[in-house]
C-alpha cells in the first residue's frame, strides 16, 4: 500500500481509495500497480513489471520510467494532480497495449507524450503494441509518441486529438 512517498521495491502495490502516492525515480514493482477510486498517483520514474491499472483515479502524473505489462486507464474523476491540472504519461515505456476509457468530465484533459505537461529531452512515450482510446468525456492529447505498430492498431472512438505522431 502507498499512501505518501515510496521509493524501493515492492511486488505489488495499492494505492487505496482518496490516497496520494508519490513514487521515486528507481522504484521497482516486480508485478502490478494499481490506483483505486478517487487515489492520485505521481510516478516520476517507477519500473512495473506488471500491469499499471488506474480505476476512476482522481488523476496521475506518470513521468519516465516503463511498464512491462498494459496501461489500463479506466476512468479519471478528478480534479488532476496539481500544476496544470492535466493528467500525463511522458517519457514511459509501454510493452504491451494502452487503454484508455471512460474519462469523465471535469477530470482535465489526459496528456500522452506532449503538451506543456511533458517536457525535457524525450518527452515521447513508446508503445510497444496496440493503443486503444474510447468513451472520454475530455479530450486526450497523443503527441511526440513512438509505436512499434505503426500506431495502425490505434483505436480512437470519442473525444481524441491526436498530433505529430513518430512511426518506427
Amino acid at each position: 500500500t502507498c499512501n505518501g512517498l515510496y521509493g524501493g521495491t515492492a511486488q505489488t502495490i495499492t494505492v487505496p481509495a482518496g490516497a496520494t502516492c508519490t513514487l521515486v525515480a528507481g522504484t521497482q514493482i516486480s508485478q502490478n500497480l494499481v490506483v483505486n477510486q478517487g487515489a492520485t498517483l505521481i510516478d516520476q520514474g517507477a519500473n512495473i513489471g506488471g500491469s499499471l491499472q488506474v480505476n476512476n483515479a482522481a488523476g496521475v502524473e506518470i513521468s519516465g520510467g516503463s511498464i512491462v505489462g498494459n496501461l489500463q486507464i479506466n476512468g479519471l474523476v478528478g480534479p488532476a494532480p496539481a500544476g496544470t491540472g492535466d493528467s500525463y504519461v511522458c517519457s514511459t515505456t509501454v510493452v504491451h497495449d494502452v487503454q484508455i476509457q471512460n474519462i469523465r468530465a471535469g477530470a482535465g484533459q489526459l496528456v500522452i507524450g506532449g503538451g506543456p505537461d511533458c517536457t525535457g529531452e524525450d518527452p515521447g512515450n513508446a508503445f510497444e503494441h496496440d493503443v486503444h482510446i474510447n468513451n472520454n468525456a475530455v479530450p486526450v492529447v497523443i503527441e511526440n509518441n513512438q509505436g512499434a505498430h505503426d500506431f495502425q492498431d490505434l483505436e480512437v472512438v470519442r473525444d481524441l486529438v491526436v498530433l505529430d505522431q513518430d512511426r518506427k
